[in-house]
């Protein structure tokens, strides 16, 4: 599994809370770490910021998905980062 997110709080309670379920867990606080540690470690399920500082959460889907693993599942992080991601790029959310 691979926590994305530029918050060390959330990356750090997520980490924990896994682990402690028995969960293998990388961590990653920017989009481009995220790509880096999915090339090296590829997820099974991501949970995802959306509004990291580099690159935006699709950019990050999109790089996942383009990956040794391209069946991996997504998890937006969160309603809000999800909710303020879509009002600030609407032009990206048709497909």
């Amino acid at each position: 599994m691979l926590v994305v997110d530029d918050e060390p709080q959330i990356l750090r309670a997520l980490r924990i809370n896994l682990r402690v379920r028995a969960y293998e867990v990388h961590v990653a606080a920017t989009g481009a770490e995220a790509l880096e540690v999915a090339g090296r470690y590829p997820p099974d399920l991501v949970i995802l910021d959306l509004g990291l500082p580099d690159l935006d959460g699709v950019e990050v889907i999109q790089g996942c998905a383009a990956g040794p693993r391209p069946r991996s599942s997504c998890c937006p992080a969160g309603p809000t980062a999800w909710t303020r991601w879509r009002r600030s790029t609407p032009a990206r959310m048709t497909t």
